[in-house]
């Protein structure tokens, strides 16, 4: 039977998983880099800056890390302002973060994002499928529940209502919790519209491709969760409620 992640598993072993390369085209191509990445950083980074203020550290869990990618742009975000005697241009550094988990139900992932980052004592990798709820594993509550690039997407609408009750019930004191999903309204798939999310809905992910190689029958399609700002809101709100857990929407 094959895996869930088949796809994922390919594109591991076709390179798109590897250290940063930055190109026209891709899985890492200028526009996320440019442009999708530099606004998640500018988004997260007033949080970060507070909450290194008051901890110093920081502990950091990565929801859907594929091989790292999380990690990476974390560690990438550019400072607020910077004293010209100063080397250090980004705001978190590697050694300011007191635990970086990660976990992804691919085990091609897993095993790239150990190799990818296998000289650092504080990161761990770990295969886990969030469809069953967040890792029962006995750790301390961590600052960051952070997640990037749809991969919350892949769960249907009570997958991710369950994960978000466990992450609440799991925090202590203030954390934030940050999701990334596919947004409804987007341009792309005006089709979509009209459609409940409770429905997952086809989704591929073509522009890993050159444009000769995007063959239909070569492109494979799998289902994803499509999300509004007025969905997330009325989860979070509600799901706050039954917890007893103040959550609190920062940014949309």
């Amino acid at each position: 039977m094959p895996l869930k992640t088949e796809f994922y598993e390919t594109a591991v072993e076709s390179g798109f998983y590897g250290l940063e390369k930055s190109n026209l085209f891709g899985k890492k191509d200028n526009v996320r880099k440019y442009w999708e990445d530099i606004f998640i950083k500018l988004s997260l980074r007033p949080y970060i800056e507070k909450i290194l203020k008051e901890k110093g550290k920081i502990r950091i869990v990565d929801l859907g890390c594929g091989s790292g990618e999380g990690f990476e742009l974390l560690t990438h975000i550019p400072k607020g302002s910077h004293d010209v005697s100063e080397d250090k241009y980004f705001l978190l550094s590697s050694d300011q973060i007191e635990r970086y988990i990660g976990f992804d139900i691919s085990p091609s992932m897993i095993l790239q994002g150990q190799k990818n980052y296998a000289q650092y004592s504080n990161v761990e990798f770990v295969q886990h499928d969030l469809s069953e709820g967040f890792p029962s594993l006995k750790e301390e509550p961590f600052d960051l529940y952070f997640s990037s690039y749809s991969s919350l997407s892949h769960l249907t609408k009570g997958e991710l209502e369950e994960l978000n009750r466990q992450i609440l019930s799991h925090t202590e004191g203030t954390a934030y919790i940050v999701f990334d999903l596919l947004g409804k309204y987007s341009p792309e798939w005006p089709e979509y519209w009209n459609k409940s999310n409770e429905e997952m809905l086809p989704y591929n992910m073509a522009y890993l491709l050159e444009s000769q190689e995007r063959i239909f029958e070569k492109i494979e399609t799998f289902y994803m969760a499509f999300w509004s700002a007025d969905e997330l809101r009325a989860m979070i709100n509600n799901i706050s409620l039954e917890t007893r857990k103040k959550a609190k929407i920062v940014e949309m």
